[in-house]
Parts: C-alpha cells; structure tokens; sequence
C-alpha cells in the first residue's frame, strides 16, 4: 500500500502544480515559490580556485514521504487559492453581466470553476489523511444502475458499429435533407399561390396587410427552402462521388480491421489455441510417465483427473485471450468476447443435462463404458477408451476403429461381452449366401462396405449395416446340401431297405470326383415320406469349408448322380399326375 500511495502522492502533486499554473501562473508560481523550501546558493569559486580534479558532489539525498506530502499540499491549498480567487471574479461578471447569452456563458465557467475547486479540497484531504475518501463514503448497499453500467459496457462496440456505418447513414441523411427540402419548396410554393390569389380579391385593408406579411415571410422560407436543397444536393453529390465500390468498401473495411483490431484478435486467438492446445499436450506427455493412467484401468480419481483438467485447459485458453485483449486495451472485441461467453452459458443452461450425461460418461458411470460392447450403426463395437472423443475398435474389420464424439454416446448403453463371442459374423475370404440368394466370397469388410464377388468375379458391395441384416450364411467352416429325390410306387417293395444304401454308395462315390473326400463329412440317404406320386428321400450331405467354392455345383451333381442311379437300376422316376374322375350319370325317371 505504501509504495502505491506514494506514487499516487506523486502524481497529484504533479497534476495539481499544473492545473494552479493552467488556473493562475501567477498564483501558481508564487504557491510553488512559497512551497519550495529555501535554498541558499553558496557564490561560485573564482576560476583560479577552480578544481578541475574535484569529485562531483553527491547526488541530494531523495525525499521522505512526509516531505512528499507537504510539497503535495502546499501546492494544491495554492491551487486551491488560485481558484477561489477565479470564481470571486466570475461571480462578479455574472452579476455584471447584461445579456443573458453572456451570463449563461459565464455560468457555465463558474460550474466548472466550482467542479475544480471541490475535486481540489477532495484531493487534499486524500492526501492528508492517505485515505480514499470516495472508496470511505460510498454506501456498498446502494443499488447498481444495471442499464447504465450495460450502457457504459456497450457503448465502445455500438461506436465502433456506428463508425463502420458512418459512410452509408450520412448518405441516406443528405438524401433525407434532400427529400424534405423538396417537400418544403414544393408547400412554400403551393402556401404562396393561395396568398397570391387572396390578394388578388381581398379588399380590407387589414386582411391585406396580414395577407402582405405572410407572403414575405413564406417568400423567406421558400428561399431558405431553395438554400438548403442546394446544399444537401451538393453535398449528397460529394458524398456519393467519394463513396467507394462494394469491394472496395468491404477491402478497406478488413485492411482497416487488420490495422486496427485485427492483429489483437489473431493474437487473442493464437493465445488461446496456444494454450489449450499446449496444455493438453502437456497433459499427453505427461500420461506416459503418469503410473496411474499405465494401468489397464482407470479408477475413477483418475477420470476425475482427466475431466478436471480438461475444463482447465478450456478455460485458461479463454482467461488468456481476455488477458491479451486487456492488456492491448481493446475494449470492442473485449466486449464481444464477453457478450460471447455470456451467449454460451444462457443457452448452456438448456444443455446442462445432457452436458451432465457426458460427464457421467467420461467418469465412466454413464449408460456406456469402457471395455464394453456396444451396438452402433448395426455394427458391434468395443469401448476401447472414453475421452472428449471415445475410440472404438472392431477387430473383425479392415480399418476398424472409429473416434466417435463423446454426445454421440450418451443415447447409446453397452453391455459385457465374452471372449466367445464374434465381433463380425464372417472373416475376409468366407464364401456366403444371403437372403437374397446372392452367393459368393468376401473380400473385403470395413466398417462401411463389405464387397462379395461371386462367381464369374461380378462384385456386389452392401453397406456394412445392410450385409448384416440379410442374414449371411457363411459356408466357410462346415454347411450341408439337402435335397428330396422320389420314386415311383411301383418299387415300394423296395423302397426301405434296398434303395437308400444304393443312392448312399453311389453318391460318395461320384461326389469324391468333384470334392476332396477328406472334404466330405458324412452322406445320408433316409425315406422321408410317401408323396402324392412318389416315394420321397432325404438325401443330406455334410462337406467342410474346403469345399464352399463348389457349393452350388454340389447342389446340382447330387440330383445328377440320383438320376444316374435310377437309370442304371430302372427305377422309374415319376411325375406329377393328374387323375380326372368322372362322376356317373343318374338313371332316367322313365326308366
């Protein structure tokens, strides 16, 4: 407190020997003469006594703060002095005065005189006792003045505003003037006709005097009318001249910006992204030698940590932008700064509870957490890490990690998984067969495409989301070809036990031409039932995956083979017919 009071002593003591000598020089030379502390010039040594080796003499010893003080007061109590001395006189002009223009003219000077003299005796008794009288005296219970501090706070951006607007108002304004000064010639001169022609049959004379009267003193305003319609046309004329192209305009409006207040909002803005960005990446260095966030998971003080420090990154990058603007004294962007912020929160309160909901979700408390399995898109995922943006990961597909933004999450819920369970329900080089009877092999699966080629290489790509809801059927690791095959009844003796082991021989057989016979997991041949027109068997063949790429060409050499069979062992194959019965005719009633 001391040094700052003694700086403030400094400077009015300064300002107050200025405003005396500004008042009164004369007064304020004879208040500063008085003040000064005597001082004796010692006579100057004569030249033959002169030293030219002496040592200068020691600098003065520098001012207490009490005499600090004392010069302080003595030169505003003769400021003061001064001042009195100015209102007696301008009192006594006021009284003097004889036109009222000149004793409002000196009434003025004498308010401002008094204005003066009154922040002089403040000062001094600031000065004497080392309080701030203003800071003692004011009531902390006094209300604020909220429209007039909002004023006070908007009025640099609404100047600024109106300055890049200047140009294009005062255009309309002349053209305003313009239109009016018509409009009043235009009345003058319809006011002056109705005269002319009451002149023209008046016949009293005081009417016509009147009449005479009001006719010179329209002819005034039509002539004042005239005199500003031309001096709003030439000035519009200039104006207009001197305004500049659109593009020319909107240049120099962002040269003048730059020139201005461009460079501290670019500084702000580097600051902030400086800082934020500096900071977190402090942070990340930091996490590799943190032994709390090496292990596999993270306690919940941990996330408590990571969210704290987030929202201090945040808000050190702003407090240092505001910082900069300050310090430049930029007040406009300042106060467009605050405006902003001010813009964020009211609508932020809105947003509170789903804000809440991504917080619960960073402190893993919330519907989704990490090391989880969620559903999004139609696509299983892992929660592998929630952060501002969560990482999942899809060890199924190619390219299969997304960053995903943490609002994302909040309507999502995951769950547990096993180590059991499949992540896709095919791997790259899997042959398949939809629910569109599309068959053929994948080969390639991400988290947006999966592209099938099917035989004779025709490509078919589905939408991730879209190949899974067609339900694929992956032949990749075992499938199974199952056909009916039927005789004709006229073998029924046979068709139980002589039939089905025939069909079952003869098919393994031929079928270890077209496949591996490792290849081939177990054949069987069952009647199934006895048709409307045949003797009908189940055949079943189980193949491994070695073998999908033939899965079609199974399905027709096995109806083949069965055909062979029944030529070879003159079985008839039978088909569908239809036996047409008809009905007996009545006997006649003759009869």
């Amino acid at each position: 407190m001391r040094p700052r009071f003694t700086a403030l002593l400094r400077c009015l003591a300064t300002l107050a020997g200025a405003g005396a000598m500004i008042v009164s020089p004369s007064s304020a030379i004879l208040a500063q003469e008085a003040a000064a502390p005597a001082k004796t010039t010692p006579p100057e040594p004569p030249a033959s006594q002169a030293q030219p080796d002496a040592t200068p003499p020691p600098p003065p010893p520098e001012p207490s703060e009490e005499t600090r003080s004392l010069n302080a007061l003595q030169s505003l109590q003769a400021s003061i002095a001064a001042i009195e001395t100015q209102i007696a006189t301008l009192r006594h002009q006021l009284e003097a005065a004889a036109t009222e223009a000149e004793k409002e003219e000196v009434a003025e000077e004498l308010r401002a005189a008094v204005a003066q003299r009154d922040q002089m005796r403040t000062d001094l008794e600031t000065v004497a006792t080392g309080v701030d009288l203003e800071a003692f005296e004011k009531n902390s219970s006094q209300p604020t003045d909220l429209s007039s501090e909002f004023e006070d706070f908007l009025r640099p951006i609404v100047g600024q505003l109106k300055d890049l607007t200047s140009k294009p108002r005062e255009i309309e304004g002349l053209r305003t003037d313009v239109a009016q000064a018509q409009r009043q010639i235009k009345q003058a001169e319809n006011a002056l006709g109705h005269i002319d022609e009451l002149l023209a049959v008046a016949e009293n004379d005081q009417v016509l005097e009147k009449l005479r009267s009001l006719h010179q003193e329209w002819d005034a305003k039509l002539e004042q009318a005239q005199s500003d319609l031309s001096v709003a046309e030439f000035k519009l004329t200039e104006a207009e001249k001197n305004r500049s192209s659109l593009f020319a305009s909107a240049r120099d409006a962002v040269a003048s910006f730059f020139r201005s207040r461009g460079r501290n909002f670019l500084t702000a803005v580097a600051v902030f992204v400086a800082i934020w960005f500096g900071l977190r990446l402090l942070y990340r260095w930091l996490l590799r030698f943190s032994p709390l966030h090496r292990k596999k998971e993270r306690h919940f003080y941990v996330r408590i940590i990571d969210v704290v420090f987030q929202a201090f990154a945040l808000l050190a990058g702003v407090f240092a932008s505001m910082v900069v603007l300050y310090a430049a004294s930029d007040w406009v962007l300042l106060g467009l700064m605050l405006i902003f912020i001010a813009g964020l929160a009211w609508t932020g309160k809105q947003a509170l509870p789903h804000f809440y909901e991504q917080v619960k979700l960073m402190l893993n408390l919330g519907s989704v957490r990490e090391h989880e399995r969620i559903i999004y898109n139609g696509i299983p995922w892992q929660v592998k890490r929630i952060n501002v943006y969560t990482d999942l990961e899809n060890p199924a597909l190619l390219g299969g990690r997304l960053r995903l933004p943490i609002r994302d999450l909040v309507p999502l819920h995951s769950r547990p998984w096993e180590p059991k369970e499949q992540w896709f329900p095919t791997n790259e080089g899997d042959w398949v067969v939809l629910a569109d009877d599309t068959y053929g092999r994948v080969v390639q699966q991400s988290p947006d495409w999966v592209t099938v080629i099917q035989l004779g290489g025709a490509r078919k790509v589905y939408p991730t989301a879209d190949f899974l809801a067609l339900a694929p059927l992956d032949l990749s690791r075992n499938f199974r070809v199952s056909i009916t095959f039927g005789i004709d009844y006229q073998h029924q003796a046979i068709s139980t036990d002589t039939v089905p082991p025939i069909f079952q021989a003869r098919l393994m057989q031929d079928l270890r031409e077209l496949v591996d016979g490792d290849d081939i997991i177990n054949i069987g041949v069952e009647f199934k039932e006895a048709g409307a027109s045949s003797l009908d068997y189940a055949i079943l063949a189980d193949f491994s995956g070695n073998a999908a790429s033939k899965y079609q060409k199974l399905h027709r050499a096995i109806p083949r083979i069965c055909v062979d069979v029944c030529n070879e062992q003159g079985w008839v194959i039978p088909f569908t017919q239809i036996t047409v019965h008809q009905a007996a005719e009545p006997e006649s009633s003759s009869e």
